[in-house]
């Protein structure tokens, strides 16, 4: 029976994964086919691509209509009954426990349920605008800008072109490897997480691992595969690439079998499984379903003769160590604003370093037009409506060890920008020009941005959408960000040093200064540099939107 549901489990996601995908190719020659047609437009000399206006201004209609001819309304609509498959693997998912549980509890159907609404938005933000955008488009347009700006060939353009979109009969094409990535990775990590947390819940110890063998199936499924039975005491081990004595080959950057997602550890296994792209399983069943030869080599597996006891010295009395992270496993569950505010309350010395002139006092709600959130610089700070809810469910699914969603990670990140604006020295919100402000929150937000790790860490997980801390098209400071992140690439300079100069102004020196900072940062790195054309930079950055900047300060 078990077999049989687990058969249609797998079959059900790779259905699922085919059908989305069996289109990709069509839409992908037509890519190819219209970036072509556009780029006949280009003014050439001798063969040779002109660096000039016109050409610049072809690249911003070529990604116009890469995104119409992707984003099309049946492309739309694919996603669409991509995510409706979820219902289907739900489906199975609890006809395979109906075994062993006759009733879920509400706190089992919550953790469900955050874990369904996180990778389905996760699903629609990477098959989308921002993960086109970023895994795609930007890389098209690249190359577009680099054969235009360095005068290249024609034809090594159309090669370029050809060889990053369509697929060369071994290798998939830009889009169709992406968007299977993802399809493949989302509903398999969906369905795998599934498992585990109702698996948790049940105390299951033993998982069976399954999938089918293909010719590009990694050596570490593979010998998974012939393992077949898995205890949980052996995942540390397993994850390290030693499966029965069988030794995986490592990948030297990550330190983890060939494959594997980076980070993976003992935890995450289950989860991640063999890595990117994986359609493999750990099926949880309870011991009296697993073979009895199973379970007496694992029990008489490493087993040596009993050392001779002997006397332990005395121990010293041990001090409970103390910790700079917040510990959300022992906090009362976060289900209000109010909740997340005492949580913080309760953890003052572990956030004291970051109210440099006051210390954390309350968290509010803004109805502010157009705002994410709000503080007045003394430990007071307001989120809108909708960062509040995505806070409270971040800190929901901290306690419960699930993902976060790409909102609950912005929602953060809409926290940290205010907590930073609590690192200055100021005494109070002093008075500014709009020019002042503008380049204050330029300032602001980029060191919150490229500092947002630490605010994960305090919380005990790692930032997911590493892309935030580059791209946050939530906030109105991004096209200011974005510009003078381009800025330190054309003049060349350290991005770390320039974070380094700026997080000291930002704690310490004056909100009206902020755009003097902005300039000395970039000047005291470079000392070549003219103040006036740093300083036009500067300007230009706080004022042009990311295709006009990109253009008058392209990559040297």
């Amino acid at each position: 029976m078990q077999d049989k549901i687990i058969k249609n489990l797998i079959d059900t996601i790779q259905a699922s994964v085919d059908s989305f995908n069996k289109n990709i190719p069509g839409i992908q020659q037509q890519i190819f086919d219209d970036i072509l047609s556009l780029t006949k437009e280009l003014e050439l000399s001798n063969g040779k691509i002109k660096n000039n206006v016109n050409n610049l201004k072809l690249i911003l209609k070529i990604k116009s209509k890469l995104q119409r001819i992707i984003l099309s309304k049946e492309y739309k609509d694919n996603i669409k009954k991509f995510i409706e498959s979820y219902t289907q693997v739900d489906g199975l998912h609890n006809q395979y426990f109906a075994a062993y549980q006759k009733k879920k509890t509400t706190n089992q159907v919550e953790k469900l349920n955050l874990i369904k609404e996180s990778s389905i938005t996760q699903t629609v933000y990477s098959l989308t605008e921002s993960g086109l955008n970023i895994n795609l488009i930007d890389p098209v347009e690249s190359i577009l800008r680099q054969n235009i700006t360095s005068g290249a060939s024609y034809a090594d353009l159309q090669s370029q072109i050809r060889t990053a979109i369509l697929s060369d009969g071994v290798n998939l094409g830009g889009l169709e490897r992406y968007t299977k990535q993802i399809t493949t990775d989302a509903i398999n990590q969906y369905s795998r997480q599934y498992m585990q947390t109702v698996a948790s819940d049940l105390k299951f110890e033993w998982y069976v691992f399954v999938g089918s063998e293909k010719t590009t199936t990694r050596e570490w499924c593979h010998v998974m595969v012939a393992k077949k039975y898995v205890h949980i005491s052996e995942l540390d081990t397993i994850v390290k690439g030693i499966v029965d004595g069988h030794k995986c080959a490592i990948y030297k950057k990550t330190d983890l079998p060939f494959g594997m997602i980076p980070g993976t550890n003992a935890q995450s296994l289950l989860v991640n499984a063999g890595g990117y792209n994986c359609e493999h399983h750990f099926y949880p069943l309870p011991a009296s379903e697993v073979p009895k030869e199973v379970i007496d080599k694992f029990k008489n597996k490493g087993k040596k003769p009993e050392p001779v006891q002997q006397p332990e010295p005395a121990k010293k009395p041990q001090q409970k160590p103390t910790s700079d992270k917040i510990d959300l496993s022992a906090a009362k569950p976060v289900k209000t604003l109010k909740d997340a505010e005492k949580l913080l309350l309760e953890n003052k010395t572990q956030i004291s370093s970051w109210f440099n002139n006051t210390e954390f006092k309350s968290l509010g709600i803004t109805y502010k037009a157009n705002s994410n959130a709000q503080t007045d610089l003394d430990g007071n700070i307001w989120l809108s409506p909708s960062k509040a809810n995505y806070f409270i469910q971040a800190l929901q699914k901290i306690q419960n060890g699930l993902d976060l969603s790409v909102n609950e990670e912005m929602s953060f990140a809409t926290m940290w920008h205010e907590i930073w604006h609590n690192r200055n020295q100021s005494d109070q919100a002093p008075l500014m020009t709009n020019s002042e402000t503008k380049y204050m929150e330029l300032g602001n937000e980029f060191v919150a941005r490229k500092t947002l790790d630490e605010f994960f860490d305090k919380f005990g997980v790692p930032l997911k959408s590493k892309s935030l801390k580059n791209d946050r098209d939530d906030t109105g400071y991004n096209t200011m960000v974005k510009n003078y992140d381009r800025l330190i690439e054309h003049f060349k300079v350290d991005p770390e040093k320039i974070l380094a100069y700026l997080s000291d102004k930002m704690t310490n020196g004056d909100y009206t200064e902020v755009k003097k900072y902005l300039i000395e940062a970039i000047l005291s790195e470079n000392k070549d540099l003219k103040k006036k054309d740093v300083s036009m930079g500067v300007t230009n950055a706080a004022r042009l939107r990311n295709t006009s900047f990109n253009q008058l300060y392209a990559i040297r």
